[in-house]
This record gives structure tokens, C-alpha cells and sequence, in this order.
């Protein structure tokens, strides 16, 4: 009986046909909803934030990034993948050419900037396209708009940031874009006065002043 899909709404409890019956059955549905997702990003967008709200620990922890990390890049050990899983779930990881922080990113995703690419979650970007990600230091944290920009190499980071800071200037103000970085990798302010500043907690080791 395990064989056959369980249906309620039957009084015998069970589907007349078994589970790979089943599967085939239901095939053609998935396949014409699927596509009806994919010609709607909007939609679609709002299906998958909604599984994000149902299920926050698959998408949020530190742990499912990591496993994530490795599955894409094998080559990737389970310490790094935890220090990086980490650097791309921090609020205050910035991206290592245009300084957009992670913070803000999420903050005008959630003002309906989802369409837009520089709106997904940050990303690792290889400094060297012919290097692997088993090397720490050929490996940074890129937004996904300047790792689209660069791609394997393509345009230098100088590049990257021009085009970058055109697109962002045209939609938004001099006061908004107090992160953007001048220069590839710095110039850009990390914070935006002190209620910004990351809270330090203190130190349990050091004695009360």
C-alpha cells in the first residue's frame, strides 16, 4: 500500500494508481505552471518569498549558505565555506568594488527593487578566473550586479565601478548613495552616522572603566 499516494478526500485512503503513475500524472500540470512562473518574474519572485517566510531557516542560516557554497564549488573546504557563508550573510559586508553594504541592498529589495539584478544576494567572485575557490585569497565578495558586469575577466574593476556609479547616479541622490565607493574598493563610508555603526559588544575579559 506504501506504493500508492495517500489521498484523503478517498474512502480507501489512497490513489488508484501508484507513485510513479502519480508522478507522470502530474507532470504535465507542474511543467504549465512552472512556465507560467517564468513568463511572470513578479510572480514568481513572490512565490519564492514566500517559501522563504515558511521555511527561514533553510534560506537564512549561516549553515544551509555554507553547504550551498560547497555543493556549487566542491573544491571549497567546510571553514571556508563557513567564513565566507558568513561574510555574505553579514549586514555589513560590503561589496568589494562598487561598497554597496549588504544592509542596503536588502533594505531597497524590500522598497520593490527585487527586478533589478543588483537586488539578489551578494555573491563570490574569483580575482583570477583561471583560479579556483580553494584559494582564500583569490576569492571576494562581489554584489551581483559588478560580477555580472565583470564576468570571467571581461572588464577591469575600474570599469566595473564606472558603469556602476552611472546607473546608480541617474536614480538616486548624492545624500542616498553616501556607501558608493569613488575608486574601486574604497573611498565609500562603511556607515552613515553613528546610529548606523555596527554595535561592538564588550569585551568580557577587560576589566569596568
Amino acid at each position: 500500500m506504501s506504493e500508492f499516494p495517500k489521498d484523503p478526500n478517498r474512502r480507501s485512503g489512497r490513489y488508484p494508481y501508484c507513485k510513479p503513475c502519480h508522478r507522470e500524472r502530474q507532470a504535465p500540470g507542474n511543467a504549465r505552471r512552472q512556465a507560467i512562473l517564468r513568463a511572470d518574474p513578479v510572480r514568481l519572485e513572490a512565490k519564492r518569498a514566500a517559501a522563504r517566510d515558511s521555511y527561514p531557516s533553510r534560506y537564512v542560516t549561516i549553515r544551509h549558505t555554507a553547504n550551498q557554497l560547497r555543493t556549487h564549488h566542491p573544491e571549497m573546504s567546510v571553514e571556508d565555506s563557513l567564513h565566507w557563508a558568513t561574510q555574505l550573510r553579514d549586514p555589513y559586508t560590503r561589496c568589494s568594488i562598487c561598497g554597496l553594504p549588504e544592509r542596503i541592498r536588502a533594505a531597497y529589495k524590500r522598497k520593490g527593487w527585487s527586478t533589478h539584478p543588483f537586488m539578489w544576494r551578494f555573491s563570490l567572485d574569483r580575482i583570477d578566473p583561471l583560479g579556483g575557490y580553494g584559494d582564500l585569497t583569490n576569492i571576494r565578495v562581489l554584489d551581483m550586479r559588478c560580477n555580472i558586469l565583470r564576468g570571467p575577466g571581461m572588464r577591469t574593476d575600474a570599469e566595473v565601478l564606472r558603469k556602476v556609479r552611472r546607473w546608480y547616479e541617474r536614480r538616486f541622490t548624492k545624500e542616498e548613495l553616501w556607501w558608493l565607493n569613488p575608486v574601486p574598493g574604497s573611498g565609500g563610508s562603511p556607515t552613515k552616522g553613528r546610529k548606523h555603526d555596527r554595535q561592538v559588544p564588550p569585551d568580557p575579559t577587560q576589566p569596568d572603566v
